[in-house]
């Protein structure tokens, strides 16, 4: 009994805990990109966003576009992105925009040449903004001032809407949710990707496949624009 008892709990760990492929994508700082198409626009609500990155230190004096639905970074441009800023000490922002006013959290902590589990939470609401590195919170700045974020844009990862900012290094399971996530809940994403399942509007492995697949069961597969496989995972 005690023995059958122990396989079916062994089984049902198998079921339950993912099993996740040791795989990437490169990008190489020109022009390579992944396009959800419009999807995942933010007017003013909450979302999260998430990726794992590996930034190459020789593009330092350049913004590094992990993913986002926003033109570049300037507060003109309106939607949000999370990106590493050029001559910033290697560090990390998230940025939301009204296209007039904005919100940046722009982080301190060097992000370059190792990987690194970065997220950026904005509270609609509240109108803050959120830059977390290994669930950490790294940043947080509000302004009240900032209204929609609406725009009619593509959500792009490695590069911003705009062809700025193109990421050079490697990208692996990006994470979309409507929601704003908590510093338990990113520490669970941080080390088992889709695994928090509340809200998630897209969740791409950055497998490498010829189109990039949606893990969250919401179909927003991606477009691949250069990017290719990564064994660095």
């Amino acid at each position: 009994m005690m023995r059958r008892l122990l396989l079916a709990y062994l089984l049902s760990l198998s079921i339950s805990t993912p099993v996740w492929a040791e795989a990437s994508r490169s990008f190489d700082g020109t022009n390579d990109n992944i396009s959800m198409g419009n999807v995942l626009n933010v007017t003013t609500g909450d979302f999260t966003s998430c990726v794992w990155a590996k930034v190459t230190a020789a593009n330092n004096a350049l913004a590094d576009t992990f993913i986002g639905k926003k033109d570049g970074f300037a507060s003109t441009q309106p939607g949000y992105i999370l990106f590493q800023r050029a001559a910033a000490g290697d560090a990390g922002s998230l940025r939301t925009s009204d296209g007039v006013d904005s919100c940046n959290a722009d982080g301190t902590t060097d992000i370059d040449s190792s990987w690194f589990f970065v997220c950026g939470t904005w509270d609609g609401a509240a109108k803050t903004c959120t830059f977390y590195v290994n669930e950490v919170q790294d940043a947080t700045t509000t302004n009240t001032l900032v209204g929609s974020l609406t725009n009619a844009l593509n959500l792009i990862i490695g590069e911003a809407a705009g062809g700025t900012g193109d990421m050079s290094g490697t990208l692996s399971y990006g994470h979309q949710h409507t929601k704003i996530l908590t510093a338990v809940e990113l520490a669970e994403l941080r080390w088992k990707p889709g695994m928090v399942a509340d809200s998630l509007g897209g969740f791409w492995p950055l497998w490498g496949d010829a189109t990039e697949i949606d893990l969250s069961g919401n179909a927003r597969t991606g477009t691949v624009t250069g990017a290719t496989t990564s064994s660095d995972g």
